[in-house]
């Protein structure tokens, strides 16, 4: 058998369209299901209750032991547990609760603060007076990226009992520690996460041991002459017993909240692919053979050809194994793909929608989208799913362009439509994730992306979920002070 190159580079194509994410543990997982998860369930012994000044809450309390914090404010509580990587929104008078990633504020705040640094660049073009740098970012973000261009330089000075933080030669935030008994380990990543200041300014107050009297932040946004300013001072260090929060009986409503954040109907999809529920339980390799075996015979051998990306999805290992010379019926429509190609509009028409995504040229995805109009694949769910990607590549332009054609120009359905169709296919999820990442929705984002994580089908871990555990794996690596060491 004889393999050209355009079919090899095809193939690879069909794959890497969809390899871009990964990470978890399952987000609808129960509340005994995460406290079995966690093991011991230590109390905490120590609660420090803070005035507000200047944000939108006033007053909060961090509860901390050793791997959990609770912070609660006027607008509820939030259970930040460390040995599971979650934000757990608990919602007590509901008896109910909703899972995060705890991953995702960190990825927002670094995303935005590479958006920051562009914000000034256009802002110093425009008005040179009005230029800033990037302590404000760093210190409202509480983020740094050494690497950036305007990253700010940071000196402490104490004068007194009070420690403050100059950056760029402005004083950008300042501290007073209080004198009673050090806090928990898991008291710092939940102040770090919930009093947002400079990080040099919270490494310094780290150090201490002893957690802050008066904390101040002070930044201004767009490089104006108007400083903000959030100052916490403690009211109060207490001692309780206070149980691990998260009740035995509360009730998981993460996928009721993805119906709304995200799309209705998608938190049961995620939850049936999970849990293995869906299309009568997860693929394995035999299985899908299987369906791509009984496609072929049944629709044609485009139908089973149009499965391909679906497979690689599922199986990427099958890369490997086809060109190896295995002969599963997912390989089929690899080797017969040149003749196809030929011979079926659609399976070109996939061809072509992929190759021009890939090259960057996603406005050729059009007029092959258009060629299959008419045909009984029109509405395939993988050909829909690829020009959906080429859609969201090819901005304002190319949706007007298929509009214009009389094409779908909105990308959410066709999406939605893959998930519907191909649930245990992990790069649907990722990709419909980054969809919500690129605007900075990363809590939306990272749904997805651990639904993707947690699909029963092994084999596709090492595909699209593989790249999102190695950014948190590069997360945890550069912002620690985000997490507990493990």
């Amino acid at each position: 058998m004889t393999w050209s190159l355009r079919t090899l580079v095809f193939c690879f194509a069909l794959f890497a369209s969809t390899a871009h994410a990964q990470v978890s543990v399952n987000p609808f997982a129960t509340a005994p299901a995460l406290r079995a998860e966690r093991g011991e369930t230590p109390d905490a012994h120590y609660r420090a209750r803070y005035e507000v000044i200047g944000g939108e809450t006033p007053e909060l309390a961090i509860t901390a032991a050793d791997d959990w914090a609770l912070v609660e404010t006027s607008d509820g509580a939030r259970l930040f547990d460390f040995r599971l990587g979650r934000i757990l929104e608990l919602r007590t008078a509901e008896s109910a609760f909703i899972s995060y990633n705890l991953a995702s504020h960190v990825a927002f705040r670094v995303m935005e603060r590479q958006n920051r640094l562009y914000i000034a660049t256009v802002i110093a073009q425009l008005s040179p007076t009005m230029a800033g740098d990037g302590c404000d970012a760093e210190t409202e973000l509480g983020i740094v990226i050494p690497s950036l261009s305007d990253a700010g330089a940071a000196a402490l000075h104490r004068d007194g009992a009070v420690q403050s933080l100059q950056c760029n030669g402005r004083i950008v935030g300042s501290f007073e520690i209080d004198d009673g008994a050090a806090p928990p380990r898991a008291f710092w990543p939940a102040l770090r996460a919930t009093m947002t200041v400079h990080p040099a300014l919270y490494a310094a107050l780290v150090e201490t041991a002893h957690a802050p009297r008066r904390l101040e932040a002070t930044y201004r946004f767009g490089g104006g002459d108007t400083a903000t300013s959030h100052t916490w001072r403690l009211i109060a260090v207490e001692s309780v017993s206070t149980p691990y929060p998260l009740d035995a009986a509360f009730a998981n409503i993460t996928a009721q909240t993805m119906d709304s954040e995200i799309a209705p109907g998608i938190g049961a999809v995620a939850a049936s692919a999970i849990d293995g529920s869906a299309f009568g339980g997860a693929y394995t390799l035999e299985r899908w053979n299987a369906y791509v075996a009984q496609t072929g015979r049944t629709d044609g051998p485009a139908a089973a050809a149009l499965l391909l990306s679906v497979s690689l999805n599922m199986f990427p290992d099958l890369v490997t194994a086809c060109t190896s010379g295995a002969r599963h019926a997912a390989c089929e429509p690899i080797r017969n793909l040149g003749n196809l190609v030929q011979s079926d509009v659609a399976v070109r028409a996939m061809r072509d929608i992929i190759v021009a995504e890939q090259d960057g040229d996603p406005a050729a995805a059009v007029p092959a989208m258009r060629s299959v109009q008419g045909t009984r694949f029109a509405s395939h769910p993988a050909l829909g799913a690829s020009y959906a990607l080429a859609l969201i590549g090819g901005g304002d332009a190319v949706l007007r362009q298929a509009q214009a054609a009389g094409l779908p120009s909105d990308p959410t359905p066709l999406q939605i439509a893959a998930l519907r169709a191909y649930p245990y296919a992990a790069g649907y999820w990722t990709d419909f994730g980054d969809r919500f990442a690129v605007n900075y929705q990363y809590p939306q984002a990272y749904w997805l992306y651990d639904v993707a994580a947690s699909l029963p089908v092994p084999a596709a871990h090492q595909g699209p979920p593989l790249s999102k555990q190695q950014f948190l794996a590069r997360l945890r690596q550069d912002f620690p002070a985000f997490f507990l060491a493990r």
